[in-house]
């Protein structure tokens, strides 16, 4: 289970903005930490799976030359199998971030309906804002 560290950065996240703490925990079982490097390019297909990220430090430029830091969600769509045409995101600086397959985000909505509930509409209105 995921340290309460990085709270304060993954709160305001649109994944998981305005859950309590105990929601927020469980909804990241579905994740693992991993490192970025600096000029690499973060791919929404790793692990056997598609993939979403929290971004918890570093910064990252998406294909328009937008900038994102924490807490941006990165493919939010590969997490409900949407967004083939994704925007390439490109390290800046060395990052690190909680990488999401979207088979270990459905395994977490199916057991917690309600949190899955929550999960997923928070992740609609993320995608339509993104529109």
């Amino acid at each position: 289970h995921r340290s309460s560290d990085d709270m304060p950065t993954l709160a305001p996240s649109p994944l998981l903005w305005e859950l309590a703490p105990a929601s927020v925990l469980s909804a990241l079982d579905a994740g693992i930490e991993v490192e970025l490097e600096a000029a690499s390019e973060i791919p929404s297909f790793d692990a056997s799976d598609h993939c979403a990220y929290l971004l918890l430090e570093g910064m990252v430029e998406a294909e328009g030359g937008t900038k994102l830091g924490p807490p941006a969600l990165l493919y939010g769509g590969s997490l409900v199998g949407v967004g083939t045409r994704r925007p390439a995101y490109r390290v800046l600086e060395r990052a690190r971030a909680i990488r999401i397959r979207r088979d270990d985000f459905v395994e977490v909505c199916e057991k917690d309906p309600v949190l899955g509930m929550e999960l997923l509409r928070r992740l609609a209105t993320n995608l339509a804002q993104a529109r």
